[in-house]
């Protein structure tokens, strides 16, 4: 093992995440709930609690947004985190969006995302004609001004719905 994976799993045995621990296949994992666990700006734990266990997921990256809610209308929540990160296709510093979700009790990644059509600034949900989540985002217009978006899941990453607003001067 390498040491990183090493380090990882010492930093969630030490958070209290188990992880050899079975889940049972009565859990309703519907109820799940995501916590997002701070230990400094630069590091942050998912964890999904179950009536019976916890699943974690370690998050190297300063954290500026954490919403949950049922995004592709299967009926459990899916966790979206704004991470401050590079990435290798984008090595800039820039704030990017990942979705996490709930498989089985245990958090996996549903969508790491490492850009969006402009630069995000800040991002929410609200609710769609389905009952379940689109997401809204505001980001940088080239100009400086800032635009206001609609996106919701699609099979595999996020489908663009439409502009709510752009090049809004914001003070």
């Amino acid at each position: 093992m390498s040491c990183k994976i090493l380090l990882l799993v010492a930093l969630a045995v030490l958070m209290g995440c188990d992880l050899t621990k079975e889940k049972t296949q009565d859990t309703d994992i519907r109820y799940a709930k995501y916590e997002l666990e701070s230990h400094h700006d630069s590091l942050h734990v998912i964890r999904l609690v179950t009536h019976d266990d916890t699943s974690c997921w370690s998050l190297p990256y300063k954290v500026f947004q954490f919403v949950q809610g049922d995004i592709n209308g299967d009926g459990v929540e899916e966790c979206l985190v704004g991470v401050v990160k590079p990435t290798r296709f984008h090595p800039v510093y820039a704030k990017r969006l990942f979705i996490f979700k709930n498989f089985d009790g245990y958090i996996r990644p549903m969508w790491l995302g490492s850009v969006m059509p402009k630069p995000l600034i800040d991002f929410w949900l609200v609710t769609n004609e389905y009952g379940y989540y689109n997401i809204i985002t505001f980001e940088r217009e080239e100009s400086g001004k800032m635009l206001i978006a609609e996106y919701c899941w699609r099979g595999f990453g996020i489908d663009f719905i439409n502009y709510h607003a752009r090049e809004i001067q914001f003070r």
